[in-house]
């Protein structure tokens, strides 16, 4: 009877995750997602304006200003792994909270002393352009239902598999939170993470649309204003 829970519990964290930024573009026409998809690119190459994203040997690296959290894309990144979206996240703050690696998911890859949670958008050709806007609209053209906007945030976001995902304002001057990286909790939490312990990250409810309701669900955000004035 627990295992039955918990998988029920799981799936509905995966849908609920999703939910946050996809919920708003589900039943549009082709052409409504596609400007929502220039939207989302537009914003995207706003947000890199002020943080600005490095080209490198493995594609394209967006670093959280705190240098905790890296948004990798592009080609196919990892060595004989097929993933050319993820988040590489620095694992201490975790482990201090409690993480036993060895019961993570089979999908949750460690490599030293980072996790890397992603997907593979763009399986039948690499993605790689000489702008790190057009590469993101590379993936994007190939991965449609891999973006949504997140009405309660005024974001746009990607979904990086099933438990990650990055998130970033439709508009800086207006928004607080101008890059959000987003990670599932239920399978850190049945690792041993203690949830209100993760330094740097904050445990918290955030709104989100699911058949027509808004509910909240639980989520390790870390956001990032980037406007020095606020």
């Amino acid at each position: 009877m627990k295992t039955s829970t918990k998988t029920i519990l799981a799936v509905a964290v995966v849908v609920a995750l999703a939910a946050g930024i996809v919920g708003s573009v589900l039943g549009l026409t082709h052409g409504r997602v596609d400007i929502i998809a220039a939207q989302a690119v537009t914003a995207f190459d706003e947000l890199i304006a002020k943080l600005p994203a490095n080209e490198a040997a493995d594609g394209w690296i967006l670093a959280a200003p705190d240098g905790t959290v890296r948004f990798v894309f592009g080609e196919d990144t990892l060595p004989t792994d097929p993933r050319d979206a993820y988040l590489k996240i620095y694992l201490a703050p975790f482990t201090n909270a409690g993480l036993d690696v060895s019961r993570l998911p089979a999908d949750y890859t460690v490599i030293e002393d980072t996790l890397i949670l992603g997907a593979d958008l763009s399986p039948t050709n690499a993605a790689r352009a000489r702008t790190a806007t057009a590469t993101l609209s590379m993936l994007i053209d190939a991965s449609p239902n891999a973006l949504g906007y997140h009405s309660a945030m005024a974001h746009f976001g990607i979904m990086l598999g099933d438990w990650a995902m990055v998130e970033w304002a439709a508009n800086l001057d207006e928004n607080d939170k101008d890059l959000v990286f987003a990670l599932a909790p239920d399978p850190l939490i049945a690792a041993g993470v203690e949830p209100d312990s993760v330094a740097g990250w904050v445990y918290a409810q955030v709104p989100v649309h699911m058949d027509g309701k808004s509910v909240e669900v639980w989520k390790f955000l870390k956001p990032f204003d980037l406007s020095e004035g606020r």
